[in-house]
């Protein structure tokens, strides 16, 4: 009986041992080698009020990239909060119907649309430009531009009088 016991617990020990052998031998995850490189090839987005710069926030996106270590091509996916959580404290610059936006990528979109959120978090559009003067308050403003390696997202607020 005592011998029994012995070797299953012989066992146990060896098969931990071996798990934990497995683990520290694991190769790091090439892929999130790689997502700083990715992070740095999205395109940025630049926009303008006024002539006055306005930040923007890289909401979620979907990158597709050839992976030269592992002769493959790889797509890291990246989800964020909503718009409008992204942009809560982010400071929305007073415009009206007059007011001149400007978007400026450093790589130019196969495509771009608009979606303009309220305050009680209703979206409208697509639209194809930015659209001023429908209501007022603070707006946030979400771009989605698509390239043929993926899509990107961008976030920025105004405040329409």
């Amino acid at each position: 009986m005592k011998f029994k016991q012995l070797a299953l617990a012989v066992g146990i020990l060896l098969v931990l041992a071996a798990c934990s052998e497995e683990k520290a031998a694991k190769p790091a995850d090439p892929v999130m080698e790689s997502r700083k490189d990715v992070e740095e090839a999205l395109p940025i987005l630049d926009v303008t009020i006024d002539g006055r710069e306005q930040p923007t926030i890289r909401g979620g996106y979907s990158w597709s990239f050839f992976d030269e270590k592992d002769n493959a091509s790889a797509t890291i996916e990246a989800e964020s909060l909503s718009p409008l959580e992204l942009a809560e404290n982010q400071k929305a610059p007073k415009v009206n119907g007059e007011t001149t936006i400007d978007l400026h990528f450093n790589k130019q979109p196969d495509s771009c649309y608009v979606q303009i959120w309220d305050s009680e978090g209703v979206a409208r559009g697509p639209f194809d430009d930015i659209v001023l003067g429908e209501s007022s308050g603070k707006m946030v403003y979400q771009i989605i531009a698509e390239w043929e390696q993926g899509t990107a997202t961008y976030i920025f607020s105004l405040t329409l009088e």
